[in-house]
């Protein structure tokens, strides 16, 4: 019994280390930070109307649409109804 005691005091504080070292070295990010560094990457790219991501092309829209889809929102190809979500 007592061996299974230091195992588990022993397992509470290799969690409680291995969780503080995620926390203190491992970055975490919002959605929206991940959607602006995911735009910014992008910066560059070819401009080409009505296209979303084929061959790094993309309009305004199309540009929004990309980057937003790869975190789980949908839009419409529109900067029009982009701009009413």
């Amino acid at each position: 019994m007592h061996r299974f005691s230091l195992l588990i005091r022993f397992t509470a504080i290799a969690l409680s280390v291995l969780l503080l070292l995620l926390v203190t070295f491992y970055p975490v990010y919002t959605r929206g930070e991940l959607i602006v560094m995911d735009a910014k990457t992008h910066l560059g790219d070819k401009y080409v109307l009505s296209k979303a991501g084929e061959n790094d092309t993309f309009d305004c829209s199309g540009l929004i649409m990309y980057c937003f889809s790869r975190y789980g929102f949908i839009f419409e190809h529109s900067a029009e109804l982009i701009g009413c979500a």
